[in-house]
């Protein structure tokens, strides 16, 4: 009533099937004791008082998953900025040799170009995030969305789901 008549629809699988996305899966993804013990037994681990094993467990999560399914590049989605910078500099710590940056709207539009174009170009890499990367970001290097604390909008969860579902133009 408020914008006229529907022009066209068109669902997830057709989009899928017509190659204007790609296919997608669910995961989720667990870690055993035995992992996070091997973890701090090799001291792989940021040690501050802050940091519980719940938090060194999102992080070797994240990297397991993506090591299972070939995944590069990866953004991560936190219920605050504050959990989010923490995630990014413990998963400096411990995955160095891969680029690690954060991105939040208390920065310039520029910083956080500078950064996601640096993201983009890495033969791997994650960036965390808030809210800020929800809408408006078209990267399809991105090939995992990892959700570290629970989220209970379902419109959120879909709009940062399609950071990761466009089909790179090549």
């Amino acid at each position: 009533a408020t914008f006229g008549p529907e022009l066209h629809r068109m669902s997830f699988s057709d989009a899928i099937k017509q190659k204007i996305l790609v296919d997608y899966q669910i995961i989720a993804i667990g870690v055993s004791d035995a992992e996070i013990r091997r973890q701090v037994l090799e001291r792989r681990f940021a040690g501050d008082d802050a940091t519980t094993i719940e938090d060194i467990a999102n992080n070797y999560a994240l990297k397991k998953v993506m090591a299972k399914h070939r995944a590069t590049h990866s953004i991560t989605f936190h219920s605050s900025v504050k959990l989010a910078k923490q995630f990014k500099e413990r998963h400096q710590k411990l995955f160095p040799r891969v680029f690690n940056g954060h991105v939040s709207g208390l920065q310039t539009t520029n910083d956080r170009n500078v950064i996601l174009s640096k993201f983009r170009n890495s033969p791997a890499g994650v960036v965390t995030n808030a809210r800020c990367l929800t809408e408006g970001v078209d990267i399809p290097a991105i090939d995992l969305v990892y959700f570290c604390d629970p989220k209970n909008s379902k419109i959120d969860i879909v709009q940062a789901s399609g950071r990761a579902l466009r089909r790179a133009l090549h």
